[in-house]
């Protein structure tokens, strides 16, 4: 049963990339879910084709920005929507999905049971890692991402005085060509908020990508930071306010031996993130696809009763904001 990941016009490049030249070509979610994943299932010998045009049988993965949200698949196609952080297509019987969360509360009100699969986004392409001879040195913290995605606090005088007086350096990295540069980093830290906002949609890659480049992550209690770290307690640090990060990193400073281990810790579980480990995933997912295809053709009525029940359900939808 063919594979086929689906890219609307606009996002369409040619010729396809390859691994190496895709992160220099766009930073697009429908490219970095999309494209990649193609590639990097290519590469693992999987049959699998990269489309601009929608095939009108087979499974078909998209992103959810790439399809009209009326679009209607018939009974030989089976539409898998990767919601990353932009919901669920209304007529996709399949959901692939970056949080554990997002699978967990994927039956919400007016919602039919459809099956959301939760898959690890891939890691940050070719990291540099951590300088070994730092060993328990610490002497900088760093951020890698958008400033505008940074909580107020670690934006102030007050932080960049506290960790002048520490003699920690802060750094914020936003330029996307830099963001796999690890080398002169020590403590990685990301924080959106300190209001314990969870980000149900959001994926963990800044905590394994750190692990990755065997540097010691610092966050807030997101859950997708949090259901790695089940069992992982000593292979980085949660903070919930902004004074307790502030004393975390007085006690880190005073403690190279317990900063070295941490930092070891981590190094070990950065393995479980590996290109490799990934695909696997997404071999597994690929199996219950197409199961679930095959079911689909051999059940036509149940197909129909799937449209019809969804098309009422956006009517409801539809009737529910129309009143408020």
């Amino acid at each position: 049963m063919h594979i086929y990941f689906y890219l609307s016009q606009e996002y369409w490049i040619e010729p396809i990339p390859n691994l190496k030249t895709l992160p220099k070509l766009s930073h697009s979610g429908q490219h970095s879910w999309v494209t990649q994943t193609y590639l990097h299932l290519k590469e693992s010998d999987i049959k699998c084709s990269l489309v601009k045009e929608l095939p009108t049988e087979g499974i078909i993965i998209f992103h959810k920005g790439s399809l009209a949200e009326n679009y209607i698949p018939n009974k030989r196609q089976l539409l898998v929507c990767i919601q990353a952080d932009w919901g669920r297509h209304s007529f996709a019987q399949r959901y692939i999905c970056q949080n554990r969360k997002q699978a967990s509360y994927a039956s919400i009100a007016l919602e039919i049971p459809r099956k959301t699969y939760f898959v690890h986004f891939w890691s940050q392409s070719d990291i540099i890692k951590r300088n070994p001879k730092r060993s328990s040195t610490f002497s900088n913290i760093s951020y890698y991402g958008i400033k505008d995605n940074l909580a107020d606090e670690l934006k102030s005088a007050d932080w960049i005085e506290f960790l002048d007086s520490h003699g920690i350096e802060w750094s914020v990295v936003e330029e996307r060509e830099k963001w796999g540069d690890y080398f002169s980093a020590d403590v990685v830290l990301f924080c959106r908020d300190f209001k314990g906002s969870p980000f149900h949609f959001k994926p963990a890659t800044k905590l394994y990508n750190t692990w990755i480049a065997e540097c010691l992550p610092i966050f807030t209690p997101e859950s997708a930071f949090m259901d790695e770290m089940v069992g992982n307690e000593n292979s980085g640090i949660v903070i919930s306010n902004y004074a307790e990060l502030k004393q975390r990193i007085i006690n880190l400073n005073n403690s190279p031996d317990e900063f070295r281990q941490m930092i070891e810790n981590g190094k070990q579980l950065g393995q479980n993130y590996s290109n490799k480990k990934i695909t696997q995933e997404w071999l597994s997912i690929i199996k219950h696809l197409e199961e679930s295809l095959e079911k689909q053709l051999k059940s036509p009525l149940r197909f129909l009763a799937f449209i019809y029940i969804r098309k009422l359900m956006n009517l409801v939808k539809k009737f529910i904001l129309a009143i408020k």
